[in-house]
């Protein structure tokens, strides 16, 4: 698979930008992912160990699988923030924009050549976002902080922080299988029927 060319190739393969409905932090995505990100991203898998993800999410497309599960895990638990009233609709969409850019750097910069996930990759998104682009500190505090207390990055400090990363948790854990919305048909053949495994 080639890197991105234009915009309706990205909505191919993340319809779920249509989703935020800020329409300044959908216009930097699009900008992010056509002009930054690694051409990696799509091919990679989520985890290198296998020990963290579901068994679909360690092969080919996985890191790509991996961000839209999280996408839908981020999108359930919002409900429940912003029906709480402790994220506002700005915030939810910054979120929105932060899951699809979470893992962006997983591998590291590319220049790097790593074959394997680094453990920094939440610091190295921060530092390279927020030097490259124009995100609010929202989403900048959401990708520095989603690995939480296993990171590099901060621990998560506000409302929308945390609620990023228990999404990026669940959808990383090995027994999470989420209905993907609208799978490619490169993710349709790796998509696995989930298997309960024992922690």
């Amino acid at each position: 698979m080639e890197s991105l060319e234009d915009t309706a190739e990205l909505y191919r393969r993340f319809p779920e930008i249509d989703k935020i409905q800020n329409t300044d932090l959908r216009k930097k995505v699009e900008k992010v992912f056509l002009e930054h990100a690694p051409e990696y991203f799509w091919k990679v898998p989520a985890s290198s160990s296998g020990k963290y993800h579901p068994k679909d999410h360690t092969g080919e497309h996985g890191l790509w699988l991996h961000t839209k599960r999280a996408f839908t895990s981020y999108e359930r638990l919002a409900r429940s923030y912003e029906n709480s009233n402790r994220v506002s609709k700005f915030e939810i969409n910054a979120g929105k924009t932060a899951i699809l850019l979470h893992d962006l750097f997983k591998f590291g910069l590319p220049k790097n050549k790593k074959q394997h996930t680094v453990s920094n990759h939440d610091r190295i998104a921060y530092n390279y976002l927020k030097s490259n682009t124009n995100l609010p500190e929202e989403v900048l505090g959401c990708v520095d902080s989603h690995n939480g207390p296993w990171g590099e990055g901060k621990n998560p400090e506000t409302d929308l922080e945390h609620l990023h990363h228990n999404a990026d948790m669940i959808a990383s854990d090995r027994n999470s299988y989420f209905v993907v919305y609208k799978p490619t048909k490169e993710l349709q053949k790796i998509i696995k029927k989930p298997k309960i495994q024992r922690v």
